[in-house]
């Protein structure tokens, strides 16, 4: 009797079939930590929590919004319009009473909207500081035959001043708990483009346009007021 030895696998359809592993590995890793939730928390995790083995899920601190307008935000805000040279300093709180005013100004705008509007769309926009550095969160609202959904995305931002004015930078992107690859910086411009496409007020624009350059110092941000040099 005759016995054929098999044939041992090709290299190349080993190689195949371990890519493929990983990817179904890697697929089923990100979508599982798209659809576990954020922990919201009051103060920032110690990094012995973040750390910890076998912890994914992400934290969110939201920022302070301040209940009125302080009387800091007040002069600021005239001294922008007016192009006044120098610095301006606010914190997380009157930067988050900005953005909530605009969120109802834009919401009142579409009260007298029949349909409840279809696509994603961008709510509770905000800030928090942590020293040197900024961070956005905010929820992508999505809509589509009556039925909603919500995901939480959260940013580290910063700023680069040139001649033109301050620039936007995006230096990390988490959606739920799934941490985005900037992938070259793509991800960044898909997210300001987004921030190009939201109908701000002409006053805001304005104030942005009289903006010279924009730093983050010690938990604040400092807006530096004058004429752009191109």
């Amino acid at each position: 009797m005759k016995f054929v030895k098999p044939k041992e696998p090709k290299l190349s359809a080993l190689i195949l079939t371990a890519s493929s592993g990983i990817c179904c590995g890697f697929a089923l890793a990100a979508y599982l930590l798209f659809i576990t939730p954020v922990d919201v928390v009051s103060k920032t995790p110690s990094e012995e929590v973040l750390s910890k083995p076998g912890e994914y899920r992400a934290f969110y601190k939201p920022g302070r919004v301040g209940g009125s307008e302080s009387r800091n935000l007040e002069t600021a805000i005239k001294r922008i319009k007016r192009r006044t040279p120098g610095p301006v300093t606010l914190d997380e709180s009157e930067i988050n009473y900005l953005f909530e005013q605009f969120g109802k100004a834009a919401d009142s705008g579409k009260e007298s909207e029949k349909a409840a509007p279809q696509g994603t769309r961008v709510e509770d926009l905000k800030t928090r500081f942590e020293g040197e550095r900024m961070f956005v969160g905010m929820k992508l609202v999505s809509q589509s035959g009556g039925s909603r959904t919500n995901h939480l995305l959260q940013a580290e931002l910063g700023f680069s001043n040139g001649e033109a004015g301050p620039f936007l930078t995006v230096k990390s992107v988490t959606i739920n708990s799934l941490p985005l690859p900037m992938l070259g910086g793509v991800v960044g411009s898909m997210i300001r483009s987004k921030v190009e496409e939201i109908e701000w007020p002409a006053e805001y624009v304005e104030m942005w346009n009289n903006i010279r350059e924009i730093r983050v110092e010690s938990g604040s941000l400092v807006l530096e007021v004058g004429l752009r040099r191109a």
